[in-house]
């Protein structure tokens, strides 16, 4: 399918650490908001976009799938995979799903849904009560991993425990979205990081034992259900760093991070086998130029440092893709 420079997309991808170590490329169509294709490297075979304008040449770039702006958020939770690597989880594979793309191209409409009740796509719909037709990715991966552990445990005698955390990346410093200790009230619904001072943000620690980064007195709580696990996730929601510019009324200003961690234990004789799995979605702050924002002061710096971020992504989605 051919996307033209004028679309608005949101490119969702995911990666499934444990396989054969290769990202796929997903990109969703919001038409008629005015943002353009960005470069990104070819991640797979599939659908085909191109993004061309006055100054520059024709660029081609290749997807795994592309959904129209008529698509549901149940095709987009279904075509783009994400429902089959819930099972992966469960079985003890790490994967991780991102959004990313310009500011106002509907990324956060994407990830958190939308329940109609306010300006624009509304306000986030992010519990199980919320319209079928409106809940985002995150609150069907939730929902979708408790029905998959809950499966597991009626067709075998393994223990499940899943845990869950939630952290905003504002100016290049991780804070809490669960710890009120690092927020302070804030415009706009959100909550703003308090000052440095009282909340430098936390620490990353590289774990050699376990060859991963872990952010240092990250509150992590264990849920028993999707419907706990969802109220956390609503909590951290109302507690991101949000602002208006001229090309979105409720741009993230940081990028914001929910983990679910799932242990699986198995007993066998004398023999334990315990499994860790990670699912991690992440709702990344979208790219933006000054000159289309408006943006200025606090906003405009906050700008900066978005984009310094998602520079250093890009390059390193595309040493993955090499």
């Amino acid at each position: 399918a051919e996307v033209a420079a004028g679309a608005t997309t949101t490119r969702l991808h995911w990666r499934e650490e444990s396989s054969d170590g290769r990202g796929r490329g997903m990109v969703r169509t919001l038409g008629g908001r005015g943002s353009s294709l960005l470069p990104t490297p070819n991640l797979g075979e599939g659908a085909e976009a191109s993004s061309s304008s006055a100054s520059a040449p024709s660029k081609a770039f290749t997807f795994d799938r592309v959904f129209a702006p008529e698509v549901s958020q149940d095709e987009v939770f279904e075509g783009s995979g994400l429902s089959a690597l819930l099972g992966r989880v469960v079985e003890g594979f790490h994967a991780t799903v991102f959004a990313y793309g310009q500011t106002g191209s509907g990324k956060t409409y994407t990830m958190e849904g939308a329940d109609g009740g306010g300006s624009g796509f509304g306000g986030p719909a992010t519990g199980l009560d919320a319209a079928a037709d409106r809940r985002g990715l995150v609150p069907r991966a939730i929902s979708g991993l408790f029905d998959r552990v809950e499966r597991g445990r009626e067709m075998s005698q393994d223990t499940f425990c899943v845990r869950l955390s939630f952290l905003q990346i504002y100016h290049e410093r991780v804070y809490d979205l669960l710890n009120p200790v690092h927020l302070a009230a804030g415009s706009g619904g959100g909550g703003k990081p308090a000052s440095a001072a009282a909340a430098p943000g936390l620490r990353l620690r590289w774990n050699a034992r376990e060859s991963s980064v872990s952010v240092e007195n990250l509150f992590v709580f264990e849920c028993k259900t999707a419907a706990e696990a969802l109220r956390f996730y609503r909590t951290g929601v109302k507690n991101r760093v949000v602002a208006s510019h001229q090309m979105n009324q409720a741009s993230s200003r940081s990028h914001c991070i929910l983990m679910l961690t799932v242990e699986r234990t198995s007993s066998e004789g004398l023999a334990t086998d315990l499994r860790t799995a990670k699912l991690t979605l992440v709702d990344l702050a979208g790219s933006e130029r000054q000159a289309e924002t408006g943006a200025t002061g606090q906003t405009f710096r906050e700008s900066v440092s978005i984009n310094q971020s998602l520079f250093v992504l890009r390059k390193v989605i595309t040493a993955l893709a090499r």
